[in-house]
């Protein structure tokens, strides 16, 4: 009878385990909430990528790249498709509508920027790390709050 437990607890484990890894494939809708935007004017540019290489500034690199209108102080963009695993995304605020992240000669933002986990920026980006977290399940939720240096 000890036996038979066992190998039924081993099927159970076993089922569990092929069930876990079939959904491995469900694709997820990421939904990005953006709050601090200064102004209505111009775009949000995002790069979401899927590991560290290239994280944040590259434009090769990332698994989704998407600009959208801000059309109000708050702002979703959203993203459908995507597999489960982990991510970290950066944001920027397009004023020019060149999708391009302006910088001063220190290599600052000098428009609005953000990070997935909003880190602290202090000497330079932040590392993917700090900003990665997990896409799982039918929908994924995250904030991204807009961060502005002095005078912008």
């Amino acid at each position: 009878m000890v036996k038979q437990a066992k190998c039924a607890l081993l099927l159970a484990t076993l089922s569990s385990l092929v069930c876990v890894c079939a959904k491995a494939d469900i694709k997820s809708t990421l939904t990005i909430k953006v709050d601090g935007l200064n102004s209505q004017k111009g775009e949000v540019c995002l790069k979401l990528f899927s590991g560290s290489s290239g994280f944040p500034n590259s434009n090769k690199s990332p698994v989704e790249r998407q600009c959208v209108k801000i059309t109000d102080n708050q702002l979703f963009i959203t993203l459908k498709d995507i597999p489960s695993g982990s991510y970290a995304a950066a944001i920027f605020h397009d004023v020019y509508g060149d999708r391009k992240l302006h910088r001063n000669s220190l290599g600052m933002p000098t428009v609005g920027y953000g990070f997935s986990n909003n880190p602290v920026v202090r000497n330079g980006p932040p590392k993917y790390g700090d900003c990665m977290f997990i896409v799982a399940g039918p929908d994924t939720s995250i904030k991204i709050k807009m961060n502005y240096s002095t005078g912008n």
